[in-house]
């Protein structure tokens, strides 16, 4: 055999060899990583908040109700998923004033709610902080005292007199107008959907434009007060003002128009004041009404006949109790 094929020969021989083996031995596997050595899987995508609950009859705010929260720089702070309160004071040395202003988001309109002292219409007067803790309301100030127009929950207790000269109407789209008496027309007002509505006054802000009035009589004079006022469906802001002290000597009808035209109010009126001049929250108060006279141990303020208050309300009109419920006061921070 020649040299050449002896190499052929050769050749040919290992490559059997080769493919014999290859047959026979399993082929190495890189092992499974161990727990230990896994790489932490990656953060699933964040979720967007669904709502925490579906529309309901009564909503007036749903789509616009705020996520964030309303009091982070309060005084006094509510949130929840239905209602936010935020409550801050303000003083003002050089001017000697000093008043609060609860800015209010309520989702439906149930959680407004206008209540009589003892439970009822005509049945005395009541203690404004055992008023707010039996309404079970986080927010509570003075109303009308009764005077003049009265409807609560739609039913009219008390017409239209010619005393008091402004009218303040809630609908139950969440709506609210501020209006002259010779303006406010009950029954086009019902047709609309009047829920609650208080006379008193004067008209300080309507269609977001200060009233001009010339004289404002009574009201020319500077006292504690409360007010009431509207933004859009949903968003109200109720202020108490402090008065018949050194350091803060209440506001007159140009003051009041000058600051809720300042908070931005669309709508704006003053309800009753003097001694009536009570805001609580948590069922205390947080103002500091005056006393009947200079040398009365007493605290502030009178009992009242009538509140505007505001409360996660059910349709039955029930709320979660007070001690139930979390909020921030100022002994908190």
């Amino acid at each position: 055999m020649s040299r050449r094929n002896s190499w052929i020969a050769a050749a040919l021989c290992c490559l059997l060899l080769f493919a014999c083996v290859s047959e026979d031995v399993e082929p190495v596997r890189t092992p499974a990583p161990t727990a230990a050595q896994q790489t932490e899987a990656a953060p699933s995508p964040t979720v967007a908040p669904s709502p925490t609950r579906e529309p309901v009859e009564g909503d007036v705010a749903f789509d616009r109700f705020p996520t964030y929260d309303t009091g982070a720089d309060a005084d006094w702070s509510y949130q929840s998923d239905e209602l936010k309160i935020a409550i801050r004071r303000y003083e003002d040395e050089e001017e000697k004033q000093v008043y609060y202003v609860a800015d209010v988001w309520l989702r439906n309109i149930r959680s407004f709610r206008a209540g009589f002292a003892n439970g009822a219409y005509n049945r005395g007067t009541e203690d404004a902080e055992a008023f707010s803790v039996r309404e079970n309301a986080v927010l509570g100030v003075n109303g009308s005292y009764n005077t003049g127009l009265v409807v609560h929950d739609g039913t009219l207790y008390r017409p239209l007199d010619e005393k008091h000269e402004a009218v303040m109407a809630l609908y139950r789209d969440g709506s609210m107008e501020a209006l002259s008496r010779e303006a406010f027309d009950l029954e086009a007002a019902q047709s609309k959907g009047l829920v609650h509505a208080w006379q008193f006054g004067p008209l300080l802000v309507h269609d977001g434009k200060p009233n001009e009035a010339e004289s404002f009589g009574s009201f020319g004079i500077r006292h504690s007060r409360i007010m009431l006022g509207y933004y859009e469906p949903g968003h109200y802001v109720a202020v108490a003002v402090d008065g018949r002290r050194r350091d803060a000597i209440g506001m007159d009808a140009n003051d009041m128009i000058e600051l809720m035209v300042s908070l931005g109010c669309k709508e704006a009126i003053n309800l009753d004041g003097g001694l009536s001049a009570i805001m609580t929250f948590m069922g205390k108060t947080v103002n500091d009404p005056p006393k009947a006279n200079a040398d009365d141990a007493a605290s502030g303020g009178r009992n009242l006949a009538d509140m505007l208050l505001f409360a996660a309300y059910d349709d039955g009109g029930s709320a979660p109790p007070l001690d139930t419920l979390e909020a921030r006061t100022p002994s908190e921070d």
